[in-house]
C-alpha cells in the first residue's frame, strides 16, 4: 500500500505541476494576444491623420480673405497644392503657387514656387487664430499681414477682376 500512496502522491504532484504550467501558458498567450491587439490599435490610429494634419488645416485656407484695401483669393489645385492671388481695389496680381510643408497646430509653413521653374522657391508662414477666421501671412522681408475671412466675391471687391478661365 505505501507504494500505491507514493505513486498516487507522485501522480498528484505531476498533475498539479502540469495544470500550473498549462495555466501559465494560457495566461502568457492571452498577454501576447492583448499586446498584439494594442500594437495593431496603435498602428491603425497612426494611419488616420490627426486634425492637425495639413489637409485638415488646408480646408480652412482656401477661400476669400480681406484686410483694408487688399483681398486675398486662395484656391486649391490639388491635394497639397494651392494658388494665392492678391487683389486690390484697382488691380490684381498673378496667381502664386504654394504648398504646405510643415503644419504645426494653427501655424503652417508654406513654400511659394514658380510653376515654370519649380526649383525657385521661397518659404513663408501662415498662422490661423483659434477659430480659423483670421489668417496672418508673413512673407520673407515683409511685415505680417492679417486677413479676415469674408464672403465677398472677388468681383465685388474689384469689378475689373477676371477669373483664370475668363482670361
Amino acid at each position: 500500500m505505501p507504494a500505491f500512496k507514493r505513486l498516487m502522491m507522485g501522480f498528484l504532484v505531476v498533475s498539479t505541476l502540469a495544470a500550473c504550467e498549462e495555466q501559465q501558458t494560457t495566461t502568457m498567450d492571452k498577454e501576447n494576444v492583448q499586446a498584439k491587439k494594442q500594437v495593431e490599435d496603435v498602428k491603425s490610429r497612426e494611419d488616420v491623420p490627426s486634425y492637425k494634419a495639413a489637409k485638415y488645416n488646408g480646408r480652412y485656407l482656401y477661400g476669400y480673405w480681406v484686410t483694408g484695401g487688399s483681398y486675398l483669393l486662395i484656391s486649391r489645385d490639388q491635394v497639397s497644392t494651392y494658388t494665392m492671388q492678391r487683389i486690390t481695389r484697382s488691380d490684381y496680381e498673378e496667381e502664386r503657387n504654394f504648398e504646405i510643408v510643415e503644419p504645426i497646430d494653427n501655424n503652417l509653413t508654406g513654400i511659394l514656387y514658380n510653376a515654370n521653374q519649380r526649383n525657385r522657391t521661397t518659404t513663408f508662414t501662415l498662422k490661423f487664430n483659434e477659430d480659423h477666421t483670421k489668417l496672418t501671412i508673413t512673407m520673407p522681408n515683409e511685415s505680417p499681414v492679417t486677413y479676415k475671412q469674408t464672403v465677398v466675391e472677388p468681383e465685388e471687391f474689384n469689378p475689373t477682376f477676371k477669373w483664370r478661365d475668363e482670361e
